[in-house]
């Protein structure tokens, strides 16, 4: 474990085997256990629960430690009482890259990716090996099944209930949840180049029609 130079309160919990990067700050009664990393300047605010066996009915938990853990990039923000659970795969990690932002009372399951930038709502769900794209938006309340892969500059709208795969740039509300429009504002808000910003939009165009016709 690495404490220098970082703010660990003193009821938090930090295993042994938990590296942090530089100016790290863990809240009160956190716990962080496991094969876990986490990058420079993130924090982890109270109530914390990072890096736990992952939940996998019909194993048990001695199965389940098989060189596995959780990655946490740098100038993340993790907020109250959120839940990061550890890779049940052999050899993955749960991934939580670079500027991602959690909010409180999230669960984020086993094996699960997301990508840098990606902002999580208050009490989201996320099934394990669920996959989210760069700059993507998971609302308040809504729930993803497992297994999902929603691409990268897409909103879920608050208490949605998605299943499936997203290509990128696509708006989508309900439950369950269904293509709306193309997400403009992460569009025009995150993409600098013209021309990929055009390409994204006209394939999430495509892709909503085509979802229309089903």
């Amino acid at each position: 474990m690495i404490v220098d130079m970082n703010h660990i309160h003193p009821t938090a919990i930090i295993g042994e085997n938990v590296i942090l990067g530089d100016n790290v700050r863990v809240g009160a009664y956190s716990i962080i256990v496991g094969n876990v990393k986490i990058g420079d300047n993130t924090t982890i605010y109270s109530h914390c629960n990072i890096g736990t066996i992952g939940e996998f009915p019909g194993k048990q938990d001695e199965e389940l430690q098989q060189n596995v853990g959780v990655l946490i990039g740098k100038n993340c923000v993790i907020r109250e009482s959120v839940t990061i659970h550890s890779a049940v795969t052999p050899n993955e990690f749960t991934v939580i890259e670079d500027n991602c932002y959690i909010m409180n009372k999230c669960h984020i399951g086993h094996d699960c990716k997301l990508s840098k930038n990606a902002v999580i709502c208050v009490a989201a769900i996320l099934g394990g090996y669920a996959k989210i794209g760069k700059y993507t938006y998971v609302g308040i309340n809504s729930s993803i099944h497992q297994r999902s892969n929603i691409g990268s500059y897409c909103i879920i709208g608050g208490q949605s209930f998605f299943k499936g795969d997203s290509v990128d740039g696509v708006t989508w509300v309900g439950v369950p949840a269904i293509p709306r429009k193309v997400n403009e504002f992460s569009l025009e808000k995150n993409v600098n180049n013209i021309q990929e910003k055009i390409e994204i939009s006209n394939l999430a165009n495509k892709f909503i029609e085509e979802w229309v016709k089903k």
